[in-house]
């Protein structure tokens, strides 16, 4: 029965995500936007070794989470939801930083509550 509860509260947390996103969000995009949740500020390529997705797929997904948006498959420019941004690291130009941005970080609390009861 505790394993019923706990699965009903995990589904009311991805619920609550989809809700404040798009229902059509594909849940590595979710998987991505919660692994940085979790780790607060995380480079792009320990994003990629995390989630084993290769650069191309974590590209579009931080655009499609991030502020800057990404290329649809017409290859216009879409807008991202504004839940993270991105930088260069000032220490190692090669690597790009990725963070929750206010609105990321109370998507996230919302969804919390429904696992925190």
């Amino acid at each position: 029965m505790a394993a019923n509860a706990t699965a009903g509260s995990l589904r009311a947390a991805i619920n609550a995500l989809r809700d404040g996103i798009n229902k059509e969000v594909e849940a590595q995009t979710l998987l991505v936007l919660l692994t940085v949740a979790a780790e607060g500020e995380v480079t792009m390529a320990d994003l990629q070794r995390d989630i084993g997705v290769g650069s191309s797929a974590m590209s579009r997904n931080v655009g499609v989470l991030g502020t800057t948006g990404y290329r649809n498959g017409a290859g216009q420019v879409t807008e991202g939801l504004g839940l993270l941004e991105s930088w260069e690291n000032p220490q190692d130009r090669r690597q790009k930083l990725v963070r929750l941005t206010p609105k990321g970080r109370a998507l996230v609390a919302r969804a919390a509550k429904h696992i925190e009861g």
